[in-house]
């Protein structure tokens, strides 16, 4: 009933692609169309790179977790040898 994402003809273009096509399907565009098609394009290549930029950061999150964590298993381990070897 509403409109099928799935078999859109741009599903998988180019940013840059759906953006000349926005400009073009307007024969009488002004000028403050085409700001707004390309707003919305810098609009969308910011949202993509925030979100590479936080999966990066969660990956780096998570190994300095793993890090930590084995640091605190290897200082709770050198302590029991060391009182168990004090008695």
């Amino acid at each position: 009933m509403g409109y099928d994402y799935e078999n859109n003809e741009l599903r998988g273009a180019s940013l840059d692609d759906v953006t000349g096509r926005m400009i073009a399907g307007m024969p009488n565009a002004s000028s403050e169309l085409e700001a707004r098609a390309e707003f919305m394009r810098r609009q969308t290549v910011a949202a993509q790179e925030t979100a590479a930029a936080t999966q990066r950061y969660t990956r780096y999150m998570f190994w300095s977790v793993v890090v930590l964590t084995g640091s605190a298993l290897g200082t709770f381990v050198v302590e029991v040898l060391r009182l168990s070897a004090g008695k």
